[in-house]
């Protein structure tokens, strides 16, 4: 009966208290960083702005757990949210963000979610931060990680560029570095981001940019796509590796004109084995309890009490025999002429 007890508690009462997101997660010193090389970018440095050809790019991401406005906000609706905030920047290697000025492209991002589930929520005065100006946003979808035990089906992912979630797919099991890992992918076609994102028409950029060199300024329609790829240990949830096929052009009349960003960033070596060994202790504690314990516990709980129950009817059994045993011996001696 132990057994049994101790698998039901493992699963039910144990586990949903700790298949939880943490609240106070800082990776400042540890980002994750991924890289690209031959890539081609517009390089904003420069006075006027130059396209590099093959260049190599560098994204940085940072997370900043809001440990206060957690559990705040988790007191506040009844379920168990993180409030986190995360910072992204794309330059080229080695770019310092306190002594090198703004990068190519950063953006500033504090978002809530759930816990368990890891996706969005529209609460706790969520927003996000693009050269300077912050602007109030509801995110949707996953963010930052999958859910506490990831399942081989189809989620939403959200894309910082366009501003909002589109699926993600599965797309198979495999390993990293012995580490079980679900893969995810996500097509976004070409879209023109500001039409998208804003509702304008045009964006007004310098006729050298797209082969006008005597126009000052010319309307143009920037089209992005991108294939994120993700590989996601599914117990936590975590992101191990990552990668992300970009491409941005700028059209006039329907006519690509430039490409101001082509490259591909995949984490690099030192972030996924960081991430294997970060993450693979707490996966094989959350199987343990959700999966392990109370199959085998329950199994050994079943076991014991079928013996439990033979033993006992065997007894039962042992003991009506001897009764009638002792009856017998008992009885008066038949008497016969």
């Amino acid at each position: 009966m132990l057994f049994l007890v101790g698998a039901a508690f493992s699963k039910w009462y144990a586990y949903p208290r700790l298949a939880l997101a943490v609240i106070d997660r800082n990776t400042t010193d540890t980002p994750a960083v991924a890289r690209g090389d031959n890539a081609t970018y517009l390089n904003l440095h420069e006075s006027p702005p130059e396209i590099v050809t093959g260049g190599e790019l560098e994204s940085v991401r940072k997370v900043v757990g809001q440990v206060d406005d957690s559990e705040q906000a988790s007191d506040e609706l009844g379920r168990k949210i993180a409030v986190y905030k995360t910072l992204s920047y794309t330059d080229v290697p080695g770019y310092n963000q306190s002594t090198d000025g703004p990068p190519l492209n950063g953006t500033l991002d504090r978002i809530a979610f759930d816990r368990n589930t890891a996706e969005q929520i529209d609460c706790c005065d969520t927003w996000t931060e693009f050269n300077g100006t912050k602007t109030k946003l509801t995110f949707k979808g996953l963010y930052l990680k999958f859910p506490m035990n990831t399942q081989q089906e189809a989620y939403t992912f959200w894309d910082t560029t366009l501003k909002t979630a589109t699926p993600i797919l599965f797309e198979g099991q495999t390993e990293i570095q012995g580490m079980t890992v679900y893969k995810f992918v996500q097509e976004i076609p070409p879209t023109d981001v500001d039409m998208e994102t804003t509702g304008k028409q045009h964006l007004e950029v310098p006729g050298y940019l797209v082969g006008e060199p005597n126009q000052p300024s010319v309307k143009a329609d920037r089209i992005y796509s991108n294939t994120r790829t993700i590989w996601a240990e599914p117990e936590t949830g975590a992101i191990i590796d990552a990668q992300e096929a970009q491409l941005s052009t700028l059209d006039v009349g329907g006519v690509e004109k430039a490409t101001i960003t082509d490259v591909t960033l995949k984490y690099t070596d030192d972030t996924v084995t960081f991430n294997v060994n970060e993450w693979k202790d707490e996966a094989s504690q959350l199987k343990l309890i959700r999966v392990w314990i109370p199959m085998y516990g329950g199994l050994a709980g079943l076991i014991l009490l079928g013996l439990g129950v033979f033993f006992l009817i065997r007894g039962s059994r042992h003991r009506e025999q001897q009764v009638d045993d002792d009856d017998r011996d008992h009885q008066e001696p038949m008497v016969t002429a």
